[in-house]
C-alpha cells in the first residue's frame, strides 16, 4: 500500500468524478479529482456489503444505493461544487426549505 492510489485532499474548483459499480454481493464508489498532473487522483473511497433485503434489488437500484451512500458521505465537502459521474454533471447545493 505504499504505492499505487493514495488518497488526496479535495481542492475545490477542480474536475472531480464519482465513479460506481454494484453487484447482488455490495456496493461501491470512488471521488476522484484531477490534479497538476492532469491524472484523476481518488479523494473518497466507499464500499458495502448488501443486505439480504438489498440482494433483491434490480442492478440499477444497487448502482442508485451507491451513488446515494458515496453522496451521503462526501456532500459536505461538495457543496456549491460541479462534478461528473457517468457522463453528465450533477450539481449539489444547500437545502434552503
Amino acid at each position: 500500500m505504499s504505492e499505487g492510489p493514495v488518497l488526496r485532499i479535495y481542492k475545490y474548483g477542480r474536475r472531480t468524478e464519482l465513479h460506481r459499480d454494484a453487484s447482488e454481493q455490495g456496493y461501491g464508489a470512488v471521488l476522484l479529482q484531477e490534479a497538476e498532473d492532469g491524472k484523476l487522483h481518488p479523494i473518497y473511497y466507499m464500499s458495502k456489503k448488501t443486505s439480504p433485503a438489498e440482494e433483491k434489488y434490480a442492478s440499477y437500484e444497487l448502482v442508485v444505493l451507491a451513488i446515494i451512500t458515496a453522496l451521503k458521505n462526501i456532500s459536505p465537502i461538495l457543496f456549491g461544487s460541479t462534478f461528473q459521474g457517468s457522463h453528465r454533471l450533477f450539481s449539489i447545493s444547500e437545502d434552503h426549505t
